[in-house]
């Protein structure tokens, strides 16, 4: 149960972190990045769900 929790809470850290790097630069080619970088983080999840 912990390992799944962990495995469900780490994406949406990593998700907080990309907001606030958002926040910080708002610059069009950072968010294109973060963009792919989120994008990677949500198939990451997915794994995770099919793996458990």
């Amino acid at each position: 149960m912990h390992f799944t929790h962990l495995l469900c809470c780490v994406p949406l850290y990593l998700i907080i972190l990309i907001l606030l790097i958002k926040i910080r630069y708002k610059r069009i080619h950072c968010l294109n990045v973060n963009l792919v970088i989120w994008n990677n983080n949500l198939n990451a999840v997915l794994i995770y769900i099919y793996l458990v």
